[in-house]
């Protein structure tokens, strides 16, 4: 994510999520409407919340 640990993705404040290669990344709904991304590169591979990785990406956490 830009701005965090991971190089290999770009993420926006709308959730936008890009990879090195420019490909938006597909997001998929889930039951409750929340998003999520597959990610693989740079971290384990798995679904990500999209709402998570933008409060990670933008959102200081001082007080951890």
């Amino acid at each position: 994510m830009n701005g965090t640990a991971n190089p290999y993705y770009f993420i926006d404040k709308k959730g936008n999520i890009i990879n090195l290669e420019g490909h938006k990344m597909t997001l998929h709904k889930t039951v409750a409407g929340y998003l999520r991304v597959k990610l693989s590169r740079g971290c384990k591979r798995g679904m990500y919340s999209v709402h998570r990785l933008v409060g990670n990406t933008f959102l200081d956490n001082s007080e951890n």
